[in-house]
């Protein structure tokens, strides 16, 4: 339920080498969303 404005950061993917990184993102990638995003009208 936290507001966020346009072009603000959701989160911050961190790692140690490059493979770390690489898996990470294809993780995350792989796996149904961890956020939602929605307007209160």
């Amino acid at each position: 339920g936290d507001r966020v404005e346009a072009g603000q950061p959701l989160f911050t993917l961190h790692a140690q080498a490059p493979g770390e990184l690489a898996y990470a993102l294809e993780f995350v990638r792989a796996r149904p969303p961890i956020f939602q995003i929605s307007e209160n009208v």
